[in-house]
């Protein structure tokens, strides 16, 4: 029988995903909406397209593309032609965007975690980095997020 504990941890593991995951519904967006808001908000011109935007999450741009047009929409996104290159179209986060942004469920998420006051962030970093290497967490579907969590290790060393 697993320790009482590790149980209880995992079992608030759970409870707190569930939450963030109906707080981005409750601002109507999906999670992966919120994500493609986010990855606008900081992407810089030269990726700040279709292409760039699948690549960078590992999706076709086929399932860009849906996203894209919902949150265009939606009124969060625009798309523009570029100026140099005629065929390509940039895509930019409008002020609604921008305002909806501040309501981010990982902004929130990132707001609690600086609450709990943690001694050590870098250690709670590595344990969160650890189970998403688990068994049955697909990693090349979340590699972007792997690879930023490193990243955010990195930063914190």
């Amino acid at each position: 029988m697993p320790d009482p504990r590790l149980l209880a941890i995992a079992e608030m593991l759970i409870i707190s995903s569930a939450q963030i995951y109906a707080m981005s519904h409750a601002a109507g967006l999906t999670a992966a909406q919120w994500s493609a808001l986010r990855y606008f908000a900081f992407a810089n011109a030269s990726a700040a397209n279709l292409a760039s935007f699948a690549k960078h999450h590992g999706t076709t741009k086929g399932t860009a593309s849906r996203t894209i047009s919902r949150l265009v929409e939606k009124g969060v996104l625009v798309r523009t032609q570029d100026g140099v290159d005629k065929r390509r179209r940039i895509v930019q986060v409008t002020t609604k965007g921008k305002k909806l942004l501040a309501k981010d469920p990982v902004r929130t998420l990132a707001d609690m975690i600086k609450e709990s006051d943690l001694e050590d962030l870098d250690a709670f970093a590595q344990a969160v980095f650890a189970l998403l290497k688990c068994p049955g967490i697909d990693l090349e579907t979340s590699r972007v997020h792997v690879l930023a969590l490193d990243g955010a290790i990195a930063s914190l060393e």
